[in-house]
Formats: structure tokens, sequence, C-alpha cells
């Protein structure tokens, strides 16, 4: 029997803003399961999206942890359907992203639910290659469309940035193929306008770099992530003026290569202005790999990781890990 778990701590990082409960939920099934992510409605009732290589599913839990409803999504035609990125449309709808492969094409996959898991809409938008759904963002931008940064590729050869905007209304707006060999990691949309992405490979240059792309996706900038912070990074405002920015920290601790969960405050121009990291010592911190930053306001930050984890066997250590939920002003 494989299990998917959902720890009081983790959800804690969702529920501060609301008072809600803490809660552990138990999801069996006979196959593995990958826990995506998660939005909240006004009555404080929780969905969540699972996947695993069999189907996509999305669960809805009350505030108390006790299962409301789930919908389970099969592809007929060769079973490769996931989604995994959710995003607050308004007040009536989410909606989820992933990939929607068939036996001649590869699709990037857009669906609407109602807050009952109604289907409102559905849409697949041709793309070159299959989508890596861990590693794919979106936002609603100023002019009230969907934004939606992917990596696409092959897992072990190679792999691409694609940009895609779309309306409310599933029109496919424009879209930006780029070059280079990289993986995504987070986007936001500046007062300016602009586009800030984070990235991980090489498009311009290699390394973890933000990228400033214009409303036309046209790139215009690049720079260094501050304090040379590794992958694994989320993006957020803290404010009218500046950034918090997360990722991977390296550093020598006398001969021992020490890894904590790095975080930079930074302007809109990137100049540093405060920076931190968190970890136990002589253990491997690491941040949570999809969007592991959220905040009620500047003195109520949460950052969210795994301690202890082990690097040359994550899947079955022996070793006991543990979710780490750090508070920050």
């Amino acid at each position: 029997m494989r299990y998917f778990i959902l720890l009081s701590l983790f959800l804690q990082l969702v529920f501060f803003a609301t008072g809600q409960n803490s809660f552990e939920y138990i999801l069996h099934d006979t196959t593995d399961q990958l826990g995506g992510a998660m939005v909240e409605d006004n009555y404080g009732n929780i969905f969540i999206s699972v996947i695993n290589n069999q189907y996509s599913k999305l669960i809805k839990l009350n505030s108390l942890g006790a299962l409301v409803d789930s919908i389970t999504i099969l592809n007929s035609e060769n079973g490769i359907c996931e989604l995994f990125h959710l995003l607050k449309i308004d007040e009536n709808k989410f909606m989820a992203f992933g990939k929607y492969n068939t036996e001649t094409s590869f699709n990037l996959w857009v669906v609407t639910f109602d807050y009952d898991l109604n289907i409102v809409q559905d849409i697949k938008i041709p793309v070159p290659d299959d989508i890596f759904t861990l590693y794919q963002y979106a936002i609603i931008n100023f002019n009230g469309n969907i934004v939606v940064l992917s990596t696409y590729g092959k897992f072990g050869d190679y792999s691409r940035i694609i940009l895609h905007e779309i309306s409310p209304g599933g029109s496919l707006i424009r879209k930006r193929d780029f070059k280079g060999s990289a993986i995504a990691s987070d986007i936001v949309q500046l007062p300016s306008s602009e586009y800030r992405i984070i990235v991980w490979g090489y498009m311009e240059k290699i390394g973890v770099d933000m990228y400033s792309v214009d409303t036309n996706f046209v790139l215009l900038d690049n720079y260094a992530v501050p304090w040379d912070l590794d992958f694994h990074n989320t993006i957020k405002f803290v404010n009218d003026t500046n950034l918090l920015i997360t990722g991977k920290k390296f550093f020598l601790e006398g001969d021992y290569d020490e890894r904590d969960l790095g975080i930079v405050k930074t302007d809109f121009n990137n100049n540093l202005l405060n920076y931190g990291h968190y970890g136990k010592p002589d253990t491997i911190d690491y941040p949570a790999v999809h969007s592991n930053l959220d905040f009620i306001s500047e003195d109520n930050i949460y950052y969210y990781g795994i301690t202890n984890l082990d690097l040359f066997n994550p899947y079955f250590s022996q070793i006991p890990s543990w979710f780490i939920l750090n508070k920050l002003d």
C-alpha cells in the first residue's frame, strides 16, 4: 500500500491566514503518488492536486481535514495526464495546470474548476515536448490574463523554458519558446509590468539567474540571483518596492559542505538588501522544490523545507528526515 501524507506542519503554511485547524490526512493508493499545489476557497476548504503515472486527481478537504469530494481524470489514449500547479482565479473558480499527452502530441493542459470540482473549461495547447509539471508556475497578470511558465523536454537529455499567456476564456494570446537548456523556478510581475522569471541552467548564461521579460515576452536583461543562491527558488513581493527570493545556499563550514535554506531581500534593481540562511549544523537542509515561501505580512514570513535529506537515496532512505517550517520577520 502506498501513502500520500499531508502533515499539519505542511498545511499550516497555507492555513495561518485563516486560523485553520492542524490535521493529518493520508490518501491511500496502490501506486506511487506525488502531492502538488493547494488552494483555499472562502469557506476554508482546501483543494490539493495529486498525480501518479495513471491519473490526475484533485481532492477537497474541509478545515478539519475530512475528505469532502474528489475528482479523478484519466487519459484513455495513453494514460499520461497530470495536473499539478493550482491558481485561484476568482471567488468561484480556480485553474489547474499540467500536461496531457497523446500518442501524437504533447500538450499544456489547463483545466478550470468551480469549488464543487465541476470542470468549467478544459483546454489543451500543443507544446514541442513533454512538460515537467514539477517545474511549472502560473500567475494572473495586470490585464487579468494567465501567464504560465513551463519547463519541457526529456529527462536526462534536455529541458527548455516556454511562456504562454492565456485569456480567462482559454484563448492563447501569445507564447515564447526560449533557447538554451534550463529549468523554470518561478515567475512574478513587477509594477512596471515586466516579468521576472528565475531559471536554472543555460539561457543567456549558465547558472541560477533571473531574467526580465516584457509583456510581449521579449528578453530585456538578466541578473545573477544575489548571494549565490542555488536552485529551488521562490520569488514574491514583500512590499511595494522589495522582493524576497529563496534558494539552496551552499557554503563551507570548516571542512564540511553545508547546505541550508537561503533567502535574500532585494529591490527591483536586484540590489541585495538583506540575507539569511536556516538549517541544522552538519545536516543537509533543502528548500521545498515547488513554491516554498509565503507570508501574511512583513513580520509573518513562512519558509518551508526538509532537514537531514539523504541526497544519495532520497526516495528509499533509511535516514530519518523532517519537514521544517521557519517563521521569519
